[in-house]
């Protein structure tokens, strides 16, 4: 379902009619010359969430922050998806990876499973 011109008037932007998509990634890999980037389903924040993965760094976007986790208020996204993808993240992250939210500063898992308020209930569905 194509949602663009909802979503554009959302944010109070003037519909102007959907980009033609003329790529679609469907792998859980991106090879950009010599970088290979994981592509990690995250939805939640938005349907179509993703974080992207290079060697010991992860690129949160806005499904995870220091301190805090992505909204779900926003067209698409829900709760409970939002959740599911914080626990695979969870269970799939090294604690020493950095991770790279879309705002703010960076951190590391570690740092988020000990002083992220969000994720002490998810902690108890990863260690179930």
């Amino acid at each position: 379902m194509n949602n663009f011109e909802r979503d554009r008037t959302f944010f109070c932007m003037v519909p102007q009619g959907a980009p033609k998509v003329d790529q679609w990634y469907g792998s859980d890999e991106l090879n950009i010359g010599s970088y290979t980037i994981q592509i990690i389903a995250t939805p939640g924040h938005t349907l179509g969430g993703t974080c992207s993965a290079n060697s010991d760094h992860i690129f949160t976007g806005d499904s995870l922050f220091t301190g805090s986790i992505g909204r779900t208020d926003f067209p698409s996204g829900n709760w409970d998806n939002l959740c599911s993808s914080l626990v695979k993240l969870i269970k799939e992250t090294p604690a020493d990876y950095i991770l790279h939210p879309g705002h703010g500063p960076y951190t590391t898992m570690k740092t988020e499973m000990s002083q992220n308020p969000f994720f002490f209930p998810l902690l108890k569905q990863v260690n179930s």
